[in-house]
């Protein structure tokens, strides 16, 4: 590939091959759905999946674990997870309810929806050239320990930005024994006698370092029937006016400040999003297809210098009509979407996700051990040091606190999107120079056990001491050395110190309950809801019969905390005044009184 002539041969490795997941977005949906509306019932499938695995991170070890080890910074979650109760541990608690809102907020304000068998892969030309035409290679390593798997039948691919439904391709994988060694890769054809560029018709893509979506989950590959033939995207080239005038620094700035004046992008592509959402054919209308053709133009406008032409049918019906709901424009005309993105959209409404109090932090008192005294003086120092060079890079990467900064973005932000990549990724390396000081500074004049385990048994209750005096919570100074807070924790659990097996078994059910929950509380919710009306019912009955003797009537039990099921009793707790409460008489005749239909007292 010779983009142009020049003699410097030096090599740069930009990136390198490896599995990173797929999540479906809103253009792809778009574009799914207007070529085979069959798809949506399992989009609601998927939808369901994604909720269902973002619940359970909030309760099930496995894939609270999983959340924290997704954390840039290095924390050491493994040993942590191993020896604390870590899903009742404050700070991990709150970190991965962020991420859990953070995940929610993306699945609801931009509909991605993660897809299991699907990879992010660059494209790379086949070597060999034996590659036919629609016949690709990947073979899928998801990590160093798992068994490379080679990836059979049809496949869906694509390249973002998408706006054409000519950019959904589906291919074929095969299996070549002379591939064996390519691995996270995706090996499209280069024969000479190839009809098309496989490439060029994803999006107009090549094999300079683009990456290519490909799923091979059968729910989400359209049969080839539906397919659309893909845009010529060769055009946009052969359109591009020669230059006549001289190269100069002044007509550099000057075209410089034309695409920055000129970008349409994001105008487009939200455009063309609330256009398919109200046209019958979605991105197969001729209108869609047309502003698609434009955005091609918009994102080549810095190699060709031609402008993007919107049709204006598109602003005209987007005006007249206004936005679907789910784009959230509230200054613009709204209304109920009802396609498929719409209703993923609703789906996610029921759930809460606005910003929590605070947690209890509440003091793990197996950590407070003898001789931590000595080191609280220079633990507060420490803190404070600590709280202040962390404020500072709070404040000049624009995190509100530590668990924005740690976990990378604010899950509370109102358009729910994450940082500036540049930003976030400056704020993560500062974060790590931070903790590397620290720990040095934390063993820096130290070296027997005891010492290490008692300072690090200071800065734990400093911190926790802090958060629970309604300060500004910097508990990430407190696991700053987690192995030695690991250390401690175990030793505290060894038999001949009185292990507590009781404590240990209603952390267990703990865990478990919260679980059952979260797996049934739809129908919990159901069931309660008719039991605490009879409840209710039952209870004003009481009271209308019962005259003065009663001071109060109030439904408990399973039905008050959310944990009966349709067999349950309905339990109603009395309290009677002084006088009357040693009288069973009155009692049994109160009960009498009381006659609901289908209701056993």
């Amino acid at each position: 590939m010779v983009k142009f002539k020049n003699n410097d041969f030096t090599l740069g490795v930009v990136d390198y091959s490896r599995f990173l997941p797929v999540h479906l977005n809103r253009e792809v949906i778009t574009l799914l759905e207007s070529i085979n509306p069959s798809v949506c019932h399992s989009l609601h499938e998927m939808l369901e999946e994604a909720l269902s695995k973002e619940a359970k991170s909030l309760v099930q070890l496995d894939m609270f674990v999983k959340k924290l080890k997704s954390l840039p910074n290095d924390w050491n979650i493994d040993e942590i997870s191993k020896t604390f109760n870590i899903i009742g541990e404050d700070f991990w608690s709150e970190i991965v309810r962020r991420l859990f809102v953070f995940g929610l907020k993306n699945i609801r304000n931009k509909t991605k929806i993660p897809v299991e068998n699907a990879a992010f892969l660059f494209g790379v030309a086949d070597p060999f050239q034996i590659l036919d035409d629609n016949e690709v290679f990947l073979q899928i390593e998801k990590d160093d320990c798992s068994e490379p798997i080679i990836i059979f039948g049809e496949v869906l691919i694509y390249r973002n930005p998408c706006l054409h439904p000519g950019d959904i391709r589906v291919v074929q994988a095969v299996n070549k024994s002379e591939f064996q060694m390519y691995k996270n890769v995706l090996i499209l054809p280069a024969k000479p006698t190839c009809k098309y560029s496989l490439s060029a018709a994803c999006s107009g893509g090549d094999l300079d370092g683009d990456r290519f979506s490909v799923i091979w989950d059968s729910r989400l590959v359209p049969p080839k029937s539906s397919l659309v033939p893909p845009f010529n995207y060769a055009k946009l080239k052969s359109k591009m006016p020669s230059c006549t005038m001289p190269w100069s620094l002044d007509n550099l700035c000057h075209f410089f400040i034309k695409c920055l004046s000129s970008d349409m992008l994001g105008q487009i592509a939200n455009l063309h999003l609330a256009l398919c959402d109200q046209l019958d054919k979605g991105a197969c209308d001729p209108i869609a297809m047309k502003l698609a053709e434009a955005q091609a133009y918009a994102v080549d406008f810095p190699k060709t210098g031609i402008l993007p032409e919107v049709p204006t049918d598109a602003w005209y019906i987007t005006s007249t009509n206004g936005y679907p709901d789910f784009m959230e424009k509230s200054e613009k005309i709204s209304y109920i979407s009802k396609k498929i993105i719409g209703q993923l959209y609703h789906s996610t409404l029921a759930f809460d996700l606005e910003a929590s109090t605070g947690s209890r932090c509440d003091l793990d008192l197996d950590l407070i051990i003898p001789g931590h005294e000595d080191f609280l003086m220079s633990a507060k120092k420490d803190y404070e040091l600590y709280s202040l060079s962390l404020k500072n890079i709070m404040y000049q990467c624009g995190f509100q606190d530590e668990y924005n900064l740690i976990i990378g973005h604010d899950p509370f932000a109102v358009a729910a999107q994450s940082f500036p990549r540049q930003k976030s990724s400056l704020a993560q390396k500062a974060m790590d120079d931070l903790k590397g000081t620290f720990k040095a500074k934390f063993y820096d004049g130290i070296s027997t056990d005891s010492d290490i385990k008692a300072k690090a048994s200071a800065w734990y209750k400093v911190s926790y001491t802090r958060a629970k005096c309604g300060s500004e919570t910097f508990l990430s100074f407190a696991w700053l050395v987690p192995d030695v807070l690991c250390e401690i924790k175990k030793s505290k659990m060894l038999p001949e110190n009185g292990f507590n097996y009781e404590k240990l078994l209603f952390k267990e059910i703990g865990a478990s309950a919260r679980s059952y929950f979260f797996e049934n509380f739809s129908v919990l919710k159901q069931v309660t809801a008719q039991k605490t009306n009879t409840g209710e019912m039952i209870v004003q009955l009481t009271k209308d019969k019962s005259l003065v003797f009663l001071s109060d009537a109030k439904i408990h039990g399973s039905i008050a905390t959310y944990t009966c099921d349709s067999e349950s009793d309905i339990n109603i707790s009395l309290l009677l005044s002084r006088q009357e409460a040693s009288d069973w008489r009155l009692i049994l005749n109160l009960f009498l009184l009381v006659k609901v239909r289908d209701v056993q007292l």
